[in-house]
């Protein structure tokens, strides 16, 4: 006799999680109606400049896309709490080897040595999930949410990551962003990609030493200390410079899928030069610089002098201090050349002056930003 034992137990039934939880879907309000907004974005700017001496890290180029309109959205009663990720649809280029700040990790090549993008959601980079949202009816059965376009923003950033050669960063080696509301299954609000084409200019002008003559003195024309001769003017040529474009930050170019954009506010590049003597200083913050020793076998070098290096308006260059260059704000002019006026003389330093050669030199360095 075959005998059939019925244990106690439990009979579990199962649903797929999005069937039993419930999925949102787009509001017949919606403005992209029963679909997400699908948008490309095209490069505001042709060109950007990016200065030798940038520091890494620095943001060098920033475009936002804002959303035209807000998302309606439809959530049943049964949609307990709401996810939303802001994510990456397509990444054409891998991540880059960028571990500093910002963004180490979440930074991707463009193509262009030495520059970096990440894609920022409220100044978070992606991936980005946001923590659950409480869909909250008060009562009734089903929830009707309004995405606000602002908060579904997205700012495509560059970041200088490297030694920067000049090329063109392709849009469409960008990568895509995407913004989803996550509760049994993904809605996706928007897909955003990235068109068009920036040429980055990272390179330096051509300058060349600069001979300053400074005449023959009789030792008993300077009357004491502070004493000085006459100025002599001289100019360092910046030649067959770069185009200076400028760069993006904060204040970058705005695009709206219906059209609108608005074109941002470029950070002007700037120059500088310092000044670092080769054979030491008398006064630093003064620009006076000590003279060269006497070659061997030669004269005796002068003594109770230095040379003291100023602006056209006689006020002394401090040495070893960054200073500031010719105004570049505003040329985008490929191989144009500027220059940075100065004057230099003899100063008197010490109670009493010696005859001899006076020589002395200076090793200029151009900042570029």
């Amino acid at each position: 006799m075959n005998c059939l034992r019925i244990l106690p137990g439990l009979i579990l039934f199962t649903a797929a999680s999005g069937a039993w939880a419930g999925s949102c879907s787009y509001n017949a309000g919606n403005p992209t109606g029963n679909a997400p907004l699908i948008a490309t974005m095209p490069l505001a700017v042709g060109s950007i400049t990016v200065g030798r001496d940038v520091p890494l890290g620095t943001e060098v180029y920033r475009q936002t896309f804002h959303p035209s309109s807000n998302f309606r959205i439809f959530c049943p009663s049964s949609v307990a709490a709401i996810i939303r990720s802001r994510t990456f649809a397509e990444t054409p280029l891998p991540l880059s080897g960028w571990s500093g700040s910002p963004y180490g990790g979440r930074v991707y090549e463009t193509g262009v040595r030495g520059i970096g993008v990440v894609i920022l959601h409220e100044g978070k980079a992606l991936p980005h999930h946001q923590s659950p949202m409480t869909n909250q009816c008060g009562g009734q059965t089903n929830c009707n949410w309004t995405a606000l376009a602002r908060l579904n923003a997205f700012d495509l950033s560059f970041i200088k990551i490297g030694e920067v050669l000049p090329g063109v960063i392709q849009g469409a080696s960008l990568p895509t962003a995407q913004s989803d509301w996550t509760t049994g299954s993904a809605l996706t609000l928007l897909r955003m990609s990235v068109s068009g084409a920036i040429g980055v200019v990272s390179r330096t002008c051509k300058t060349a030493d600069v001979p300053v003559e400074l005449g023959t003195h009789q030792a008993r024309d300077l009357k004491g200390p502070g004493s000085a001769t006459p100025w002599k003017d001289f100019e360092i040529r910046l030649l067959d410079c770069p185009a200076f474009h400028g760069y993006y930050t904060s204040s970058g170019p705005i695009w709206y899928p219906n059209g609108d954009s608005t074109p941002g506010t470029p950070t002007g590049n700037v120059l500088r030069y310092r000044l670092d003597p080769t054979n030491g200083a008398i006064d630093m913050l003064g620009g006076v610089i000590r003279l060269n020793a006497s070659a061997p076998g030669g004269a005796a070098a002068a003594t109770g002098i230095g040379i003291q290096i100023a602006d056209r308006s006689g006020t002394p260059v401090p040495l070893s201090t960054l200073a500031k260059g010719p105004d570049v704000a505003s040329s985008g002019n490929e191989g144009a050349s500027y220059s940075i006026p100065l004057r230099a003389r003899y100063l008197q330093t010490g109670s009493t002056v010696t005859p001899g050669p006076a020589n002395g030199a200076v090793t200029f360095t151009i900042d570029y930003q």
